[in-house]
């Protein structure tokens, strides 16, 4: 997901190289921020409108997450998040 967001970032004022740093920086300040292991589960997310976003229940499920926070409320209808909890 923090890849999908610097490269949303990216333009003509923002390099790699400064994005890669942020990255870094915010990897660092926010202690276990990073998911990882959460890849075997999302072949399974099929309910979700958007296949794209399969990673993010995926990660918020592997995680314990008790909320997913976006904008893009109609790709994560309540009738898909309710079988996994208060996401």
């Amino acid at each position: 997901m923090q890849n999908g967001s610097m490269r949303s970032c990216a333009s003509g004022r923002n390099s790699t190289a400064r994005l890669e740093r942020v990255a870094e920086l915010m990897n660092c300040a926010v202690a276990d921020c990073l998911v990882v292991g959460f890849e075997p589960l999302e072949a399974g997310l099929t309910s979700l409108p958007d296949p794209n976003d399969r990673h993010v229940l995926a990660a918020a499920i592997h995680s314990g997450a008790r909320e997913i926070v976006t904008f893009n409320l109609r790709d994560f209808p309540d009738a898909v998040l309710g079988p996994y909890g208060s996401l």
